[in-house]
């Protein structure tokens, strides 16, 4: 009996039954590693989103404490010089009047908005007389309750100015003291920033006044005629992770809207991060110590 071997055809169907289970092979391989590309990236942009707006409520929150066994019955916001200036960063006024407690501004670039506020520290009950005495002030120990940029507790004899805002770097927070005692151990200088995060590409703010009958959205922060009645902000972040899929490039929007009924606040994202995974994330922060500033 000879052996024969494959014929033509026969390899020829071979040929092309491997072909396809290749094929095949490489479109599931091809779809798991963007799919875990793509999972990475989503990982990273929740736990992104968590730390971020945690770290903006909390800072936000600050705007316009003031300690209330310091001086809250005898305590007035007044006009005087901001002390933070930032480059690459534009603040609409570059003083404090009368009882306002947030300035908004813009970036450079791509970046969008910023904004600066201000606030006093807050000392324990026992450390602070209840009639106003700067003496007693100076000797008052941080609680714990009020924090600057690197996370350190701010006592109640400092009025502190602090920034937010998004540079090529990241989302940045910057401070500085508006005053100051010289026994306090911080110096509140114009220190160098803190980086937040890095992967946050943009802030874009809007404001509110509810507690104002003839306020009921949201708008840009020039749009507002009496910055003193200010009790509400809104934001909105892209945060941007990498997915090294080129794969996805074509596939990603161009155009990112930041807040949902407002069509005419977008980012536009670059050529070079448009493989990256985009996340638009938006809250809102009540000024609860808006109203303290609107008391007198």
């Amino acid at each position: 009996m000879k052996n024969k071997g494959f014929g033509v055809i026969e390899l020829m169907v071979c040929i092309i039954i491997a072909s396809i289970v290749t094929v095949g092979l490489y479109s599931v391989l091809t779809s798991s590693v963007i799919s875990f590309g793509i999972s990475k990236a989503d990982n990273a942009a929740v736990s992104t989103s968590h730390r971020v707006n945690v770290t903006l409520n909390n800072f936000l929150f600050q705007a316009g404490f003031v300690n209330y066994r310091r001086e809250l019955q005898y305590f007035e916001w007044t006009g005087e010089p901001a002390q933070l200036s930032i480059d690459g960063v534009a603040f609409n006024n570059a003083q404090w009047t009368n009882d306002t407690i947030v300035i908004g501004g813009t970036s450079s670039g791509n970046h969008g908005d910023a904004i600066k506020f201000r606030f006093t520290g807050s000392s324990i009950a026992d450390d602070v007389q209840s009639n106003y005495d700067s003496s007693s002030i100076d000797e008052a120990q941080a609680n714990g309750y009020i924090f600057d940029c690197y996370g350190r507790a701010v006592s109640s004899n400092v009025i502190l100015e602090m920034a937010l805002y998004v540079t090529d770097e990241g989302l940045m927070c910057r401070h500085a003291a508006l005053h100051n005692e010289d026994t306090y151990p911080i110096n509140y200088g114009n220190e160098a920033p803190v980086l937040i995060d890095p992967s946050v590409k943009v802030l874009r703010l809007q404001y509110s006044a509810f507690n104002d009958t003839a306020s009921t959205s949201f708008t840009n922060y020039n749009s507002i005629s009496d910055k003193s009645i200010i009790d509400t902000v809104r934001y909105s972040y892209v945060t941007s992770q990498p997915t090294q899929q080129q794969l996805l490039k074509t596939k990603q929007l161009v155009n990112l809207q930041l807040f949902p009924e407002d069509d005419s606040v977008t980012y536009a994202v670059p050529e070079a991060e448009r493989a990256n995974i985009h996340r638009v994330i938006t809250g809102t922060v009540a000024l609860l110590n808006a109203s303290l500033a609107e008391a007198d």
